[in-house]
């Protein structure tokens, strides 16, 4: 019916005449506050009540309308780094009707917000728990094999408490004339460990390479207190390191290198 209504409105609209520029000026400016915009083939979480109304049905016992409003939690949200809003308390969003219909995604926090908001709302007592460190039983553990998986040998792990944590692992024991290695990731604990994002890089020596460095200069040019700044670096040797003192916050303007064949 209410496809019919908007087609209607359509047609009336397209059919009216023209109106004069004096009666155009008019209108500049109006606007439509809290327009809804439903339809028949998806859930209404628009407000706290409709989403009850959307996933709750007559006759449920307790505990089915329970897992009831937990499908909505997990249809509308996927487990991902949560927002920041900054803007109030909390700083992340809780907010069911939020989180639903503006983000689509938070964390462990967050979703057991949406779990107690919702059963609170729909009658029962609800409280959440925080996961302080999460457990000290997570583990991730990475193991590389060289013989298609045939065996492996442990290159790194992450033992828990692991919340927000980031590592950096390099292998290098790897044996001479290997084209394909197999990263496996195990994770193990109770049911709180999980990685959002991992990176493999492989670094390979290039056999046409030269063995030596051939010396090159570096320039960083900055500014501070508006002052042009700059130092020039030769590089001889590759690991090198050196260091740049400024007397205040600098304002980074650019680095660039130079060969000994372009300075000439």
């Amino acid at each position: 019916m209410r496809n019919s209504t908007i087609i209607v409105l359509l047609a009336i609209a397209l059919y009216l005449p023209v109106q004069s520029k004096s009666q155009q000026q008019i209108r500049i400016g109006a606007r439509i506050n809290n327009l809804k915009v439903l339809s028949s083939n998806i859930d209404d979480v628009t407000t706290p009540e409709t989403i009850l109304k959307s996933f709750v049905k007559p006759g449920m016992t307790d505990a089915e309308r329970a897992k009831a409003l937990w499908t909505a939690a997990i249809k509308y949200r996927h487990q991902c780094a949560p927002p920041t809003e900054e803007i109030s308390g909390d700083w992340e969003a809780h907010d069911p009707v939020k989180i639903f219909n503006v983000y689509g995604y938070c964390m462990c926090c967050c979703a057991s917000s949406l779990i107690e908001s919702l059963n609170r709302l729909d009658g029962r007592e609800a409280r959440g728990r925080i996961l302080n460190g999460h457990s000290d039983k997570d583990l991730i553990r990475m193991s590389l094999s060289y013989d298609g998986g045939k065996s492996s040998t442990e290159a790194a792990r992450i033992e828990g408490p692991t919340p927000g944590v980031t590592r950096y692992f390099k292998a290098s024991s790897i044996p001479a004339h290997v084209r394909k290695a197999l990263l496996r990731y195990e994770l193990t604990g109770n049911n709180t460990v999980g990685i959002f994002s991992f990176r493999v890089d492989a670094d390979y020596m290039d056999p046409i390479a030269a063995f030596f460095v051939q010396p090159f200069t570096v320039t960083h040019r900055w500014r501070e207190n508006g002052r042009e700044m700059s130092k020039k670096t030769e590089i001889t040797r590759l690991p090198f390191s050196y260091s740049i003192h400024a007397d205040t916050d600098p304002e980074m303007v650019s680095v660039t290198y130079e060969t000994a064949s372009l300075q000439r």
